[in-house]
């Protein structure tokens, strides 16, 4: 049976281990990083769309700006259907991870502020027409998601954040309690002090 490792020798597998993991995360960020023409250094994600602009463009000086809805005016169909490729690329991160998360909140936020209107315009080019074809699939999505998912999950996770609310409301009282507390002690000891020192004055 092998003896276990010393303080020593577990520190340098643990030193060993996340010297490898740096080099892949550095590996993989520097595969997902680019140069546009314009000289804008990019981070994408996995999404096309989402990126992180790491240096501007005619700047030497690293920047970190995140982007989460890019997409250009287009019309109306052909902005529709490009937006429905942007929101098969959220059906496919999904598919291909259990855990992971997108900014979803972020994306949608994004792309409603970049449109001109919530519905598109037939008549132009906007950003608006593929912002409405991506939403529509998201809409889609969550129709989907709601025929299968589990009430009693939703009403466990309402039951939790409502208790959580008591209990945190429960300890900023205890805390503001505790401030007044320490504040008024501190008052009454500064009082304190500048009578005895009236009092050492006077004598």
């Amino acid at each position: 049976m092998p003896s276990p490792l010393d303080k020593d020798a577990l520190a340098a597998v643990a030193h060993h281990i996340d010297t490898v993991m740096e080099l892949r995360r550095n590996a993989e960020t520097a595969a997902r990083t680019f140069t546009e023409p314009s000289g804008e250094v990019r981070e994408y994600s996995e999404l096309s769309f989402h990126y992180a602009v790491t240096r501007e463009a005619g700047s030497r000086k690293q920047s970190y700006q995140r982007v989460f809805f890019d997409a250009q005016p287009m019309d109306y169909y052909s902005g529709r259907a490009q937006g429905m490729r942007m929101a098969s690329e959220v059906v496919d991160f999904f598919r291909a991870h259990k855990s992971a998360k997108l900014p979803l909140t972020e994306i949608i936020r994004q792309a409603f502020e970049r449109c001109e209107n919530s519905h598109g315009n037939m008549q132009k080019a906007e950003v608006a027409n593929v912002a409405s074809g991506f939403m529509e699939v998201i809409e889609t999505l969550i129709a989907v998601g709601s025929r299968q998912l589990n009430p009693a999950w939703l009403t466990a996770q309402i039951n939790r954040n409502e208790e959580l609310q008591v209990t945190w409301s429960e300890r900023e009282a205890e805390r503001k309690a505790a401030l007044a507390a320490r504040l008024r002690a501190g008052r009454e000891a500064a009082k304190a002090r500048r009578l005895a020192q009236g009092k050492a004055g006077a004598a």
